[in-house]
Formats: structure tokens, sequence, C-alpha cells
């Protein structure tokens, strides 16, 4: 079957910076996962921090839901510290609170979660200089 869905990714500092572009289907989010893992392994960061910046079209089938959430939990274990997801509709957000461990936010403006991801950070590391 051919891949659909794709995922851009941007490093800023400590932040990870997703960017889906959806619908997936198993096989694109496969793809995706890989290339997100990858991502991350250059870094090499051992505390870290995840923005997503979902569009109207980031959604996916059963089987890719089921895969974010084993992905998520693996990025817990490589040191994300607290993800914030911007959805662009309800049954987005439904899906990020019935599918996403903590701690993860859901918000509706990219502002939003980068002020709740900066609260996040200062808990766990204290406050940067400017």
């Amino acid at each position: 079957m051919e891949s659909h869905g794709d995922v851009k990714l941007e490093w800023r500092d400590d932040l990870l910076i997703v960017t889906p572009k959806g619908p997936f289907n198993e096989e694109g989010s496969i793809l995706a996962m890989k290339k997100y893992r990858d991502f991350v392994a250059l870094k090499k960061y051992s505390h870290w921090y995840r923005l997503e910046l979902w569009d109207e079209d980031s959604l996916g089938t059963v089987e890719v839901i089921d895969g974010v959430r084993k992905f998520y939990l693996w990025s817990k274990e490589q040191g994300c510290m607290a993800a914030a997801v911007v959805v662009a509709n309800e049954l987005q957000a439904a899906l990020v609170r019935k599918t996403m461990p903590d701690p993860v936010s859901i918000c509706r403006e990219e502002y939003e979660a980068i002020m709740w991801l900066e609260k996040q950070r200062e808990q766990d590391i204290g406050p940067q200089p400017d």
C-alpha cells in the first residue's frame, strides 16, 4: 500500500517542533516515526521538549493512533519532558486526551503551547537567561 502522511521536524535548542502533514495511514506513520527517531538520535539531548503543530488533516487510522501512543512513551524514555499539541479541531483534541500520556498539553494556539512548555522547562531546570 502507498504511504500517506509526512512529518517536518526542526530543533530550536532543546525544543523539537513537529509538524505532521496528514492524514496518515499505517505505512505513512511508520515512515514518519523512523524519521522522528533518527532525528532525535542525532541530538542526544538528555532532556528536551516537543511542540506539535497539527493542521486540519492531521489524523490517522486506529492503527496509527495506537502507534502514536506507543511513540509518545518511547519519546519519554528518550528524555522528552513534556509535549504540547496545537490542534485544529475538537476531534483531534479528543484523540490527544484519549491516547497521549501525561504531561501533554492540548492547545489551540502556538503561543499558548510555547508558554506552557516554558513553564514546564522552568519547573524542570529553572528559569533560563534571556
